[in-house]
């Protein structure tokens, strides 16, 4: 009980020291913000946020490419990976297809959470700053973070069926492949609407 009182007395003194580290200033419809850590202040000017903003546009897209590459390779393994289950699963084949299988998700499935991440980080920068918001790429990206979602249930569901090899488990990998295929098809068109 002592050590709950520590811990949650020395977060309320953090909090309390630090809860003034980053303000907004707005003078005239110029928004900053204003950063303080160990008591010196640094006020980014809206061109610091705009190269901010590019910056991250970059490592944004970066991630959003190899998520891409990531979710066509995984797609491709795993309609290998479901015909050797529904036809063959003692072939030499099934193994290694497994196995880089589950080890491609784990990458494409962070990869998209780190692009996910850094989306609502420019987000954040451009509603606090008033820049522009691209709609057609903004709700794209909404609808593909949706199927991401779906994506997630499938897998969790999907590893469940195949590790305690319920007889329903070649069903569930083909819903989980026809929605990483739906999820791919939807970044697909999150990457067209940059354009537009």
């Amino acid at each position: 009980m002592k050590i709950k009182f520590v811990v949650f007395f020395t977060v309320i003194l953090s909090f309390l020291a630090h809860a003034n580290s980053l303000n907004t200033n707005s003078n005239n419809d110029n928004i900053s913000f204003k950063i303080s850590y160990y008591g010196k202040k640094t006020i980014l000017s809206p061109e610091q946020l705009i190269n901010i903003d590019n910056n991250l546009k970059i490592v944004h897209a970066t991630f959003a490419g190899i998520t891409y590459a990531s979710l066509w390779a995984l797609d491709a393994i795993g309609i290998a990976l479901l015909y050797q289950f529904f036809t063959d699963q003692n072939s030499t084949y099934y193994d290694p297809l497994k196995y880089s299988h589950i080890g491609l998700s784990i990458s494409a499935l962070l990869t998209f959470a780190t692009t996910v991440v850094l989306a609502f980080t420019k987000i954040g920068i451009k509603i606090q700053n008033k820049f522009a918001i691209k709609k057609t790429h903004f709700i794209a990206a909404f609808v593909t973070l949706g199927f991401y979602l779906l994506e997630l249930a499938s897998i969790i569901l999907s590893s469940v069926f195949f590790v305690n090899k319920y007889e329903e488990a070649k069903w569930v990998g083909l819903a989980h492949g026809i929605t990483c295929g739906a999820t791919s098809l939807a970044l697909t068109v999150s990457f067209i609407t940059i354009f537009f």
